[in-house]
């Protein structure tokens, strides 16, 4: 980051960051769109896949995938048990690699969700049942938090892995 001016600032945020599990929830104040709250929750990579599947459960049974990296593929829509079992073969690349995001979403006009898990993995949310969400939440014993820091929030680097071809 040298091109930048504030990057001792940056690295200096970065050593002092504190990424924790937990949730933050926001209510939507906008009648003209189509969910009543969006939450973004921080969740340790080993269970990520858990909540995903887990918050499927507030997704009507249609739904449209998109996956990728910065230019992700919509599908159409499709059943929603057919796009799991769509994604649930790529499940350690999706939960694990940092330039890929993932999520399933379905919009009409009276009602909106999504569940998208960002690159750096922490998981947006829209949805409709708050109290549901956040019964949900605690069954994971994640904490909602007034104040929340993200991973993408300070510089990092992504490493290439190295995976061992299945024999």
């Amino acid at each position: 980051m040298p091109h930048r001016a504030d990057s001792q600032e940056l690295m200096e945020r970065r050593a002092h960051a504190k990424i924790e599990e937990g949730f933050l929830i926001r209510t939507n104040a906008t009648p003209l769109l189509p969910f009543r709250f969006e939450a973004c929750i921080n969740i340790n990579n080993d269970r990520l896949w858990q909540l995903f599947i887990s918050l499927t459960e507030f997704l009507p049974d249609s739904v449209s995938c998109h996956y990728g990296t910065e230019e992700a593929v919509h599908t159409l829509p499709m059943g929603k048990m057919e796009a799991l079992a769509g994604l649930y073969p790529h499940k350690n690349e999706l939960t694990e690699d940092a330039a890929l995001s993932f999520g399933l979403v379905h919009n009409h006009k009276k009602s909106m969700f999504e569940l998208t898990v960002t690159h750096t993995k922490y998981i947006r949310f829209y949805g409709r049942e708050e109290k549901a969400f956040v019964d949900k939440m605690n069954v994971f014993r994640l904490p909602e938090r007034k104040r929340l820091e993200f991973v993408d929030e300070y510089p990092y680097q992504v490493v290439a892995g190295k995976r061992t071809p299945e024999k």
